[in-house]
């Protein structure tokens, strides 16, 4: 499994653990998907904070930040440099 696939994995992993989000639900998420279609912002925020929490690293995402692929990305640049 490619390391973007795997960050993707947990998050969602995490997300169905600490987030009132359907499994059934979380199966379609897609680096593609608009974190808001899933959560509303607070919600959004509550998960940063636990992705920040599991993957050691602090996400800062502008405004324009809307997908999983955009926490993705920031995670698997911030892991590198571990």
């Amino acid at each position: 499994m490619d390391r973007k696939k795997e960050i993707l994995r947990r998050i969602v992993e995490i997300m169905v653990k600490t987030e009132d989000v359907d499994p059934k639900d979380a199966e379609q998420i897609t680096e593609n998907t608009c974190i808001t279609e899933i959560m509303d912002s607070l919600d959004a925020f509550a998960l940063e904070m636990e992705l920040e929490k599991h993957f050691g690293v602090v996400i800062i995402l502008d405004d324009k930040a809307r997908t999983f692929g955009d926490w993705v990305d920031v995670i698997e640049a911030r892991t590198k440099l571990l």
